[in-house]
């Protein structure tokens, strides 16, 4: 009765306190009843309306996940599956709204952070104690939210994002070693952010769509040639598919020069003796030149591993979980 009177900025905890404790049930009766005018005072009236939406969404999707988890083995007759119909229908509410959000020209740095937070608590619920009979379902983000943060500018949101993925995959894994079925729709879908990505940042295949399952990231073909001749106005050595690779990638490019840096200071500490350093951006074909004019010897594998440790001891982990998680030679540990 309150909250059609409720101006969305006083009692503002109070109000979030209750609503994150609402019991499940289906979510459009539970949207009717409170979260329609709680989500219009927010908007309306709040100095960081969509920031604290997310965040009692995230408070609400974990407390769902764990009565599910935690009743799954007493869940009998017609109404077994409405928590899980419920969780997923809260689920897709929030990722209709952070797709809209990231899409606005109000879109902050703030609102990207508490999307990936949403997303984190979603895969963080699947590896929980009280999800051992893998009853709570992985639901996956818009593809559109994975690709607006996939090219980000931020090093800490593509991190995260990555990471992301990577628990993603761990749950697939792990349900899959459980035999559970998931729609084939759904693991094709995943399985092409997976190509794309690597296809981006390791194999120098960007937005390309040779591979089973790969989407190129949705970018039409007819703008890859226009993109292609942009790159050689600025620089003939540049390629489109490389350009978005661990050296060349507008975000990591800079820490991977760093990285290499370090490894050129540690051959000097220890006594070898190189007559050139590497200028950068380090490429397949000019890391073959640096050893043949005396610089450091490293193959372009070995480069790029060393780049994925030197990232995440440095906290930026994301970049090596999910390259280690997909690559195949990675996993076997083949470099």
């Amino acid at each position: 009765m309150y909250l059609p009177l409720w101006d969305g900025v006083s009692n503002t905890a109070e109000i979030f306190g209750l609503l994150a404790y609402l019991p499940i049930s289906p979510f459009l009766d539970v949207r009717r009843r409170f979260f329609s005018a709680a989500e219009a005072a927010i908007i309306m009236h709040a100095p960081e309306p969509y920031e604290n939406l997310v965040t009692l969404y995230i408070d609400l999707t974990s407390r769902w996940a764990q009565h599910i988890g935690s009743t799954a083995s007493d869940r009998s007759g017609a109404d077994a599956n409405m928590p899980i119909e419920a969780f997923i229908a809260l689920t897709d509410h929030v990722s209709t709204l952070v797709l809209s959000i990231l899409c606005s020209p109000t879109c902050s740095g703030s609102i990207v952070s508490a999307t990936l937070g949403f997303y984190q608590t979603l895969t963080a619920v699947l590896f929980t104690p009280a999800n051992e009979s893998h009853s709570i379902p992985i639901v996956l983000p818009p593809a559109q939210v994975v690709y607006l943060l996939l090219f980000t500018s931020s090093l800490s949101e593509l991190s995260r994002l990555l990471a992301i993925l990577a628990s993603y995959k761990q749950a697939f894994e792990a349900s899959i070693s459980a035999t559970i079925r998931h729609p084939p729709a759904t693991t094709n879908r995943f399985n092409g952010w997976l190509m794309d990505v690597c296809n981006l940042f390791w194999r120098s295949l960007a937005l390309q769509k040779s591979d089973a399952n790969a989407f190129g990231c949705f970018c039409p073909e007819s703008v890859q040639p226009l993109l292609r001749d942009y790159l050689e106005t600025i620089d003939p050595e540049y390629s489109l598919v490389s350009s978005f690779g661990l050296s060349q990638s507008h975000v990591l490019s800079s820490l991977s020069a760093a990285a290499l840096r370090a490894l050129e200071d540690k051959a000097d500490e220890e006594g070898l003796e190189l007559n050139t350093r590497h200028a950068g951006p380090v490429t397949r074909r000019s890391l073959t030149k640096l050893d043949k004019d005396g610089g450091l010897q490293i193959s372009w594998k070995e480069y790029r591993v060393e780049v994925l440790k030197w990232l995440d001891a440095r906290g930026v982990g994301g970049v090596k979980e999910l390259m280690y998680a997909t690559m195949k030679h990675l996993i076997q540990g083949k470099v």
